[in-house]
């Protein structure tokens, strides 16, 4: 398919497996402001998860600050080897906001 078109038109994507072998390795603007309220997030909900964990001494919301942790670790170590980042922030972001609020319903459920 790819030869028999070659010289009426240039070849497509599916036809230069060149470009298949090429990675994003620069981070635009808007990823690294994507990455940085990620991390921040994560670190908030972290955050108060330790102060809840501090005061009460149960061990779901110390699970759940690791958890949290983890995840954005993870998202953001996706996001600089080259996965689209809207991908793993927003999955990222879905699951501290579950564990926070697992955390507190579990917290609730204690008392």
């Amino acid at each position: 398919m790819c030869e028999r078109k070659q010289e009426l038109a240039p070849k497509s994507p599916r036809c230069r497996p060149e470009l298949f072998n090429q990675r994003k390795t620069s981070v635009s603007g808007n990823e690294l402001l994507a990455l940085a309220a990620l991390a921040v997030a994560c670190l908030f909900a972290a955050g108060i998860l330790l102060r809840s964990w501090r005061r009460r001494r149960t061990r779901q919301p110390l699970f759940a600050a690791v958890a949290v942790l983890i995840l954005g670790a993870g998202a953001i170590g996706l996001a600089l080897i080259g996965v689209p980042y809207r991908l793993p922030v927003g999955v990222a972001f879905i699951a501290a906001l579950l564990a926070v609020t697992f955390s507190a319903r579990s917290e609730r459920s204690v008392r």
